[in-house]
């Protein structure tokens, strides 16, 4: 789905040039800080590095990223025991989406926690060629987790601080023996 050159990729364009956002989350520190091994996909400034050394930040634009390039094409023999999905599941479609999500769900270990924020349906007014999935809710996170054998946790609805747009943030966990 993506475009092969990035000045025709408003994807890339947004994220290269305009996205200025570091948000750190503290449950997330708090999940990855002990963690052996831990995978930020779609990283940005890769800010969460700082709390664990054995992150690898994956970002299909941002230069401060470990590897760039759309997560699919990245190469490891790691099973992580924490992936991060911050803000990065929630474009183009269904089947881009879910993609994305198993090369997460392949790449984790047996008992691996998958920290997941959404953006369920608002487009951001500095981004209209971005082709937004506006399907998020409870019940596509329930789908998700009865396809892979996922629990859910630790749900939670919040604004963001710089335009006070609606994200959804949980945790998925792998079920053990899975």
């Amino acid at each position: 789905m993506f475009i092969e050159h990035e000045d025709e990729d408003p994807l890339k364009k947004y994220f290269k040039y305009k996205w200025k956002q570091t948000e750190i989350d503290n449950h997330v520190v708090e999940e990855i800080k002990n963690a052996k091994s831990v995978i930020d996909v779609g990283c940005g400034f890769n800010q969460y590095k700082r709390f664990n050394k054995n992150l690898v930040g994956i970002d299909y634009a941002n230069n401060k990223a470990d590897w760039v390039g759309d997560l699919v094409y990245y190469k490891t023999n790691t099973k992580f025991e924490v992936a991060i999905c911050y803000g990065v599941l929630h474009f183009y479609s269904y089947d881009w989406i879910r993609r994305r999500l198993e090369w997460v769900i392949n790449n984790t270990s047996k008992n691996a926690k998958i920290l997941m924020k959404v953006n369920p349906n608002n487009p951001r007014a500095d981004a209209p060629d971005l082709v937004w999935f506006d399907k998020w809710n409870r019940g596509l996170v329930e789908h998700f987790a009865e396809i892979y054998d996922l629990s859910i946790s630790n749900w939670r609805e919040w604004k963001t601080p710089t335009d006070g747009g609606f994200r959804i943030k949980f945790d998925y966990k792998k079920i053990e023996g899975k």
